[in-house]
């Protein structure tokens, strides 16, 4: 199994209400990550929600690949969503600065609309965190995702 945090939506479980208390998101993704054999990060952004699950998984060990946008920028007026009228630039994401901590973290490069190519590097990248670890499974033909 496979954790993946990203800009997703729409992926959380509701109680019938329509609801979901916060305690149960957060128990949720606290199993998740507990029961992967290793998670995938992309950053396409700085969301609040998406480093805090880098951290998680970085603080149990988890097998990660980590992937940035080769153009991320953090959105930085997205911080602030009643505030009519800021004139803030996006500041394009730094790895080594902006997560000074991890340096030692290696990350690959991708891009959302060469498909293709991120299919291949996700398998190239999972060869390298998961060959002589327990649980994995080598994937011999790419080209089925492709048909």
């Amino acid at each position: 199994m496979c954790y993946l945090a990203c800009p997703l939506r729409d992926i959380w479980p509701t109680s019938r209400s329509g609801i979901v208390k916060k305690r149960k998101i957060l128990k949720q993704i606290k199993q998740l990550i507990k029961n992967c054999l290793f998670a995938v990060v992309i950053l396409d952004g700085f969301r609040p929600n998406v480093v805090f699950e880098f951290g998680m998984i970085v603080s149990i060990d988890r097998p990660l690949i980590l992937l940035r946008e080769n153009d991320a920028k953090v959105d930085v007026s997205t911080y602030y969503p009643n505030s009519a009228n800021l004139n803030l630039t996006p500041v394009t994401i730094d790895l080594d600065n902006h997560l000074s901590d991890a340096k030692d973290l290696n990350y690959a490069l991708w891009s959302r609309f060469k498909v293709r190519e991120n299919v291949r590097l996700i398998i190239q990248e999972y060869e390298k965190i998961m060959r002589n670890r327990s649980g994995y499974i080598q994937i011999v033909r790419e080209d089925l995702w492709f048909s």
